[in-house]
C-alpha cells in the first residue's frame, strides 16, 4: 500500500515537472531578453511579421521597425545620418540564429531652432521695386542654424526659400539675404559674398506683418514696418536697433554686415484721444540733418469721435570727418606669406594736398610702452586721395613696397607720425591697451578693418572719425587696399 502511494507520487512528480519543462520551452521559445535587458520579439524565420522594438540611442528612444527578425541576443545603433526636420537611425541586430542583419528606419525628431531675426528690410528702393527687395536675417544665437523648410510670410502670404548663394546652414553670428531676385542684389551689392535666398514676396510701400517661420510653421521673428519710419524711395534701408526701426545712414543698407544706426530711441505718450510718438536716430555728433512728418486720422463711433495724432520725428547724426590724414584701412594676417600681404592703407580726408615726405608708420604691441619706426614714408597724398604702404604681393601695387611690417595677430598699435615723431592717427586693435577710446576688433585672418563709411557707402571716402577706434572702424571679408590712383569724396 505505502509502494503504492510512493509510486503514484513519483508519477504526479514527473507530470508536474515535465508540465514546467514544457512551459519554460514554450516561453524560451516565444521571448528573449538581450544582454542589455530591452525586450526583444522574437518571430519564426519563415513567417512574415512586422515586430517593434524599443532602443536606446545617444540623443532619444527610438522606435524600430523591423521584418523578419531572427531570434537576436542584443543590437547596436550603428550610424545616425541628421537633415533638417528627421535624424536616419541605422541599428544592426547581431547574435541568433541567423547572424547579423542590418535594419534602417527613419524618426523625427525636433531640430534645434536658433534665434534668427529680421534685421534689415529693403522694400521701397529706387525705381522699380520688382526684383530690387530684399530682407536681411541675423543669427542671433550661439549655434549654426539649418533653415532649410522655413518660410517668410507677409502678412498672410507665405513664401518659399531656395538658395542661390551660399548656405542654408546659417553660422552663429552671421547675416543671410532674402531677396526677390538673387541676380538683381547682386548687380546692386556685387561686394556681397555670404548667402543669398531666392523668394517671391512683393513688400508693401505702405507696410506690413513680416513673419519668419521655421519648418513646424512655427513663429521665429515678426516684424511690423511702416513707410513712416524712413527708406521710403530714397535707396535707404530700414535697421533694427533692438525691437525699433531706423532708417540706414547709408546708400543701399548694410547687408551682411553690421547696421549703420548704432541707437534708436522712441518716446510715446498716450492720452484718450491723441497719441505721439517721437523716434530720434542717430551716431556720434557733429552734423544733423532732421525730417518730421504728422499723420492725422479720425475714427467714429455710435457713441463717439476719437482723433489720433502721430509725429515722427527722425534725425540723422553724421560723424565728424577727420581734418587730417587717416589710417583708413590694415591687414595684419594673411594665410599666405604674411609679409607680402600685410598693408597700411592711409586717407586724405581735406581738400588740401599733404606732404608725408619723412613721415613714417611706428608700430607697438598690445600692452607695449614705445613706439617703433616700421615702414619710411615719401611722397604727398591728393585731395580726397589714397596712399598705400604694404607687401609685394598686393594688387594695386602700393606706393611704398615694405615686406617688413610684421603686425601681431591678436594685437597691437598702428600710428602715422609726421617728420617730428607727432602722431597724426592711431589705431588700436585686439587686446590694445592704448587705441582711441576702444580698441577696434582683431582681423581674422585674410579680412581687414576698414574706417568708415568704407563698404557702408562704396563710393564714399574713409574719413569718419569719432575718436573711438571701435566706433570708426569695421571688418570686412574682402580687403580693398587702394593706393594713391584712387579718389573718393568724404560722405
Amino acid at each position: 500500500m505505502k509502494n503504492q502511494k510512493n509510486l503514484k507520487v513519483k508519477r504526479l512528480l514527473k507530470y508536474a515537472i515535465f508540465i514546467i519543462i514544457i512551459f519554460l520551452l514554450s516561453f524560451y521559445i516565444s521571448y528573449k531578453f538581450d544582454i542589455g535587458g530591452q525586450f526583444v520579439s522574437v518571430v519564426s524565420e519563415a513567417s512574415t511579421t512586422t515586430t517593434t522594438t524599443t532602443l536606446k540611442s545617444n540623443f532619444k528612444f527610438i522606435t524600430v521597425e523591423s521584418v523578419n527578425t531572427t531570434p537576436t541576443t542584443y543590437s547596436t545603433v550603428t550610424s545616425t545620418i541628421t537633415t533638417t526636420s528627421k535624424t536616419t537611425v541605422t541599428v544592426k541586430y547581431s547574435g541568433g540564429g541567423g547572424g547579423g542583419e542590418v535594419r534602417t528606419t527613419t524618426t523625427t525628431v525636433p531640430k534645434p531652432v536658433a534665434k534668427i531675426i529680421i534685421n534689415e528690410i529693403m522694400y521701397n528702393p529706387v525705381g522699380s521695386d520688382v526684383n530690387n527687395e530684399w530682407i536681411e536675417i541675423y543669427n542671433n544665437d550661439t549655434f549654426d542654424c539649418d533653415i532649410s523648410d522655413w518660410k517668410i510670410f507677409e502678412s498672410n502670404t507665405n513664401h518659399r526659400l531656395t538658395l542661390q548663394q551660399g548656405s542654408m546652414i546659417i553660422p552663429s553670428r552671421t547675416y543671410a539675404i532674402m531677396a526677390d531676385n538673387a541676380t538683381n542684389f547682386l548687380i546692386n551689392h556685387p561686394n556681397f559674398n555670404g548667402t543669398i535666398i531666392e523668394s517671391s514676396f512683393s513688400l508693401s510701400n505702405d507696410g506690413e506683418y513680416i513673419t519668419l517661420k521655421d519648418y513646424s510653421l512655427n513663429v521665429v521673428d515678426s516684424v511690423i514696418y511702416n513707410s513712416s519710419y524712413g527708406g521710403n524711395g530714397n535707396n535707404r534701408t530700414l535697421e533694427r536697433v533692438e525691437n525699433d526701426w531706423c532708417e540706414s545712414l547709408v546708400d543701399g543698407g548694410t547687408p551682411g554686415f553690421a547696421n549703420s544706426v548704432l541707437s534708436c530711441v522712441i518716446t510715446t505718450t498716450t492720452s484718450t484721444t491723441t497719441t505721439s510718438t517721437t523716434t530720434t536716430c542717430y551716431t556720434t555728433t557733429t552734423s544733423t540733418t532732421t525730417t518730421s512728418t504728422s499723420i492725422t486720422t479720425t475714427s467714429t463711433t455710435p457713441y463717439s469721435t476719437t482723433t489720433t495724432t502721430i509725429e515722427c520725428t527722425t534725425t540723422t547724426t553724421i560723424p565728424t570727418i577727420a581734418n587730417h590724414v587717416v589710417i583708413s584701412e590694415f591687414l595684419v594676417d594673411s594665410s599666405s606669406s604674411e609679409s607680402a600681404f600685410e598693408f597700411v592703407e592711409l586717407y586724405n580726408p581735406t581738400d588740401q594736398i599733404v606732404n608725408i615726405t619723412d613721415w613714417d608708420i611706428a608700430y607697438k604691441s598690445a600692452n607695449g610702452i614705445s613706439w617703433g619706426k616700421i615702414a619710411d614714408i615719401n611722397g604727398s597724398i591728393q585731395v580726397y586721395g589714397f596712399f598705400l604702404i604694404g607687401g609685394n604681393a598686393i594688387v594695386p601695387t602700393p606706393d611704398i613696397i615694405d615686406t617688413s611690417l610684421g603686425f601681431s595677430k591678436t594685437g597691437g598699435h598702428i600710428a602715422l607720425r609726421n617728420d617730428t615723431n607727432y602722431i597724426i592717427d592711431k589705431v588700436g586693435y585686439g587686446n590694445a591697451i592704448d587705441s582711441e577710446n576702444q580698441a577696434c576688433l582683431n582681423p581674422p585672418t585674410d579680412k581687414s578693418m576698414e574706417r568708415k563709411p568704407g563698404y557702408l557707402n562704396s563710393t564714399a571716402g574713409n574719413g569718419w572719425d569719432s575718436d573711438n577706434n571701435l566706433e570708426d572702424f569695421i571688418l570686412r571679408d574682402l580687403p580693398e587696399p587702394q593706393n594713391s590712383s584712387f579718389f573718393e569724396i568724404p560722405y
